[in-house]
């Protein structure tokens, strides 16, 4: 716990739209003027100004079962920015534990994303993950992804995006095997329902699969629940369910699910 909370002031940012800001049309992404100013006058402290801002920092207890058996604390904090046709957002988890002398879970997560709008509900989008998972024996992960996305259903209450990519992914495990590193297809989705003023529903879903030198696919559905208590603080509860088939990783199991709930401020 002592390694958990002294990693929160550093988890920061990002996540998808809808997680960060709610589901509807509403949220702060849709609030930026159409055109851009002129900056040619403008001091930089001034254009920073001009983004239009929001996040939300979460603190959960979790309980995972597959290849280990554990209950925790996580700790998670979202940041996006938009202006014109172009978004960003990063994202960062952070998941760690130990018996009192042996660290036994140890999992960092870090999402950067750039996205740009040609259309109103088209867009291209660039990304870099890195990531270290002790339980999987991976020291460090990186991949790198651009691809295509479409805006596939946007109404007061619903809202569902799709994605596809191609990128490049890099791996360094814990044991001594050489650095392995391959190109993959990445697959991604992002839903949300704006069940009422106060209730909200949204599920994220990630899938990097190898075409090139690794047999490795990754998936990640992330699908949370969150209802308001009172101003901007509010309740998740959350269930991920993460698979993976590697044939260079040792496993009981090829999936782990993962049960959270905890509070949310938003920003």
């Amino acid at each position: 716990m002592r390694k958990l909370l002294a990693s929160l002031p550093v988890v920061i940012m990002g996540a998808a739209h809808a997680q960060v800001y709610g589901s509807t049309d509403q949220s702060i992404f849709g609030t930026v003027v159409d055109s851009a100013p002129d900056h040619s006058e403008l001091e930089l402290s001034e254009e920073f100004l001009e983004w239009s801002y929001g996040g939300r920092v979460e603190v959960g207890f979790q309980a995972r079962r597959g290849n280990t058996e554990r209950t925790d604390l996580n700790s998670r904090m979202l940041l996006g920015m938009e202006k014109g046709d172009w978004a960003n957002t990063l994202e960062l988890r952070a998941v760690s534990a130990d018996d009192g002398e042996v660290t036994v879970e140890e999992r960092y997560f870090l999402a950067t994303k750039s996205e740009y709008s040609f259309t109103e509900y088209n867009f291209f989008f660039g990304t870099i993950n890195a990531e270290k998972d002790r339980i999987r024996n991976v020291d460090l992960q990186t991949t790198e992804a651009v691809g295509y996305g479409r805006r596939i259903l946007r109404t007061d209450r619903h809202r569902l995006d799709a994605e596809i990519g191609v990128g490049a992914r890099q791996i360094q495990f814990r044991d001594d095997r050489d650095r392995v590193s391959d190109e993959i297809v990445r697959l991604a989705s992002d839903y949300s329902w704006d069940i009422n003023g106060s209730a909200s529903l949204t599920q994220d879903v990630r899938v990097e699969t190898g075409i090139g030198g690794i047999d490795r696919t990754f998936a990640e559905s992330i699908t949370t629940l969150s209802a308001t208590i009172v101003g901007e603080l509010a309740l998740n509860l959350s269930y991920t369910v993460r698979y993976l088939d590697d044939e260079n990783i040792e496993q009981e199991t090829k999936t782990d699910t993962i049960t959270s709930i905890g509070f949310n401020y938003r920003f």
